[in-house]
């Protein structure tokens, strides 16, 4: 898994890419706490590269957000691939993310 970021304005946004599991999703959520660290509170996490996500790779979404939350802020997951879309509609966490496209 890969994760860069970039700035909009006040929107930091992480583009990731491969897979968001067990093996790589520390380093997701290292880059996504770092940010919120730093007063970073409107953040937007590119999805448009991610080839699949397990259940440790949805804690660290599901964290994040609620974090971020209680901040203040706002986490937005973007351009989400159809298979990951499946596995939120599955879980039943697609209506607990802010989701759309950039």
């Amino acid at each position: 898994m890969e994760v860069k970021s970039r700035f909009k304005g006040n929107t930091a946004i992480l583009e990731v890419s491969g897979s968001v599991d067990i093996d790589h999703g520390e380093e997701l959520k290292g880059a996504i706490f770092n940010l919120i660290n730093r007063k970073n509170l409107s953040i937007v996490v590119d999805m448009s590269q991610v080839s699949y996500i397990d259940s440790s790779g949805l804690g660290v979404l599901v964290g994040a957000v609620a974090h971020i939350r209680r901040s203040g802020g706002s986490l937005k997951l973007a351009n989400i691939s159809p298979g990951v879309r499946e596995i939120l509609k599955l879980t039943r966490l697609a209506s607990f993310f802010d989701i759309g496209y950039i």
